[in-house]
């Protein structure tokens, strides 16, 4: 089985108020670069602001990605000038037990493109639990 996942991300300084008003819809996930990371009891490095897909994890990448961009390309200038101050960053993640690999759509990449946003894709293949076979 196949488990993937994709999301939206504007990295840099400050806060995520102003990457929310440039976009026009609410983070799924944000940071200011002044808040505290529970884990660590530091202040974080960087500003985060975050936006999940939201489609099931057994959906296609394509649908992945196709869910965010519909968001994305709602204010398409707004976004391709957060890219002069913020690093836009499309993160992709599958899990697979076999091998697998990644299909964006000739307009999907053509639109990613045009907003200045980076492709970050990961990849993890689970191993299987079956016995390993022994010739004699």
């Amino acid at each position: 089985m196949t488990r993937q996942y994709a999301y939206f991300q504007v990295t840099g300084s400050g806060t995520p108020d102003a990457i929310t008003q440039a976009i026009g819809v609410a983070p799924t996930i944000c940071n200011s670069d002044k808040n505290v990371n529970s884990k660590t009891g530091l202040p974080r490095d960087v500003m985060r602001w975050r936006l999940n897909c939201g489609e099931l994890e057994d959906a296609s990448v394509q649908q992945h990605v196709g869910a965010i961009l519909l968001w994305l390309n709602r204010r398409p200038s707004a976004v391709r000038s957060l890219g002069d101050d913020y690093a836009l960053t499309l993160h992709i993640a599958c899990w697979a037990t076999d091998t697998f690999g990644l299909h964006l759509t000739r307009d999907q990449v053509q639109i990613l493109g045009r907003l200045g946003i980076a492709i970050d894709y990961d990849g993890y293949v689970k191993k299987s639990s079956r016995a390993s076979l022994r010739f004699s």
